[in-house]
Parts: C-alpha cells; sequence; structure tokens
C-alpha cells in the first residue's frame, strides 16, 4: 500500500512525522481541547514529490491531491459521527463534507475514504434475504424492482433523517435528478458511440448542472 488513511488519531492541530519509508500527515483539534477522533494520511515517501500536502480541514475531515500521468486527483479521508453522535454533529460533518466536495472542481476525479460509522453489515444482510428480481424481459422492469428494494432495505435498516436541517438533494429533486437522468443517458450513448456529437451531448449535461449550480436554486 502507497497511501493509508487513518483514522482517530488524536494528535494536537495538524502536522507531520517522516520515518523510514512512510511520512504522517494528521489533522485535529487545536492543543487546548479535548481530541477524540483525528485524521490522517499516511504516503509513502517515494510519492511524496506527487502530492500537495493535505489541506486543513477539521477533526474530521482532511483532504490531499495527488499528481498522476492523468491529472490532479483528490483524496478525502472522512470520519463520520457514529450514529448515537447527536444530530448537530452529523450535520456539521456532512456540511463540511459537502464543502470539501464542493471546494474540488467537477472534471478532477475524487476518492472519497475513511470510515463512515454505517451498519454496512445489516444493510448488506437485509439486501441479500430481500425478494429476488422477478423474471422480466424488460431491462426497465429489472431496474425499477432492483432501485425500490435497495431504497426500501435502506430505509428499513437507516431510517428517515429525523432534523430540520434542509435537505439539498431532497429540496432540489425536481429540478436535478432529471439532469442527472439526461447527463447519464448522453454518458452511455457516448460510450456505446464515441462521436463528436454524442461528446456534445455529455458535455450539454453537464453545463446544465453548472448553471443550476451557479443559479443558487440548489440548496
Amino acid at each position: 500500500m502507497d497511501i493509508v488513511t487513518l483514522q482517530e488519531t488524536c494528535l494536537p492541530a495538524t502536522g507531520s512525522i517522516r520515518e523510514k519509508d512512510f511520512t504522517f500527515f494528521w489533522q485535529d483539534k487545536p492543543p487546548e481541547e479535548v481530541r477524540e477522533h483525528g485524521v490522517g494520511f499516511d504516503i509513502r515517501n517515494r510519492l511524496l514529490g506527487s502530492i500537495a500536502p493535505p489541506t486543513v480541514g477539521s477533526a474530521r475531515i482532511i483532504k490531499l491531491q495527488l499528481h498522476t500521468a492523468a491529472g490532479m486527483v483528490s483524496l478525502i479521508n472522512a470520519y463520520a459521527p457514529t450514529l448515537t453522535s447527536s444530530t448537530e454533529a452529523k450535520d456539521k460533518f456532512y456540511e463540511d463534507l459537502g464543502l470539501a466536495l464542493r471546494e474540488i472542481p467537477q472534471q478532477e476525479p475524487v476518492f472519497l475514504l475513511g470510515d463512515f460509522n454505517a451498519r454496512v453489515q445489516e444493510f448488506t444482510a437485509a439486501l441479500v434475504n430481500a425478494p429476488p428480481v422477478p423474471p422480466s424481459n424488460s431491462a426497465s422492469e429489472r431496474w425499477l424492482h432492483l432501485r425500490g428494494t435497495i431504497f426500501h432495505t435502506a430505509m428499513s435498516t437507516f431510517g428517515k433523517r429525523q432534523n430540520k436541517a434542509a435537505d439539498w438533494l431532497e429540496a432540489s429533486a425536481e429540478e436535478l435528478l432529471p439532469l442527472v437522468e439526461e447527463k447519464r443517458r448522453a454518458l452511455s450513448s457516448y460510450k456505446n458511440l464515441p462521436l463528436e456529437r454524442t461528446y456534445e451531448a455529455c458535455t450539454k449535461g453537464s453545463n446544465k448542472q453548472q448553471a443550476l449550480h451557479k443559479s443558487g436554486r440548489l440548496l
């Protein structure tokens, strides 16, 4: 492994330590505050010339950029609050995570890593035991059944969010979801038939989403 994400580092403020093969970067609360979380990256030393050092985030979120042959790549290490944490703590974490993601250029690949403290095993078990997709010659019908199964399984496992904070995806779904579906179809067409007109359709879909963000209509 060349890059490892770490949680519960519990070291004060920000810093780095270089060892023989790896350099450890961390981010946490100031020395005068109680430290319970902390996040960091352990990076093989031969890659140090290819990275932009991790940017200051929070005790739960740290980000670094990696220069690759294909261009810049962003890596985010996130340590989510547990399900028993306060609503305020969970809202603050996801607001900070959303901000970190929005700061990354849309065309830049992002790897979201870390520990999200989710009930993954419970959800997986429930999904495995869900009713199978019924036989059908229609791909659309099979997809609708699969989507519904995943949604209802997730709702029964994790429950509905219980707070008054605005859910930007839910609130903007009427405008956003058709654009996402249009972009998905355009990308599929371009993969099947990589021509200039299908590429332009992909670009058009991306431009519409960007225009919607800039207009301020997305919460």
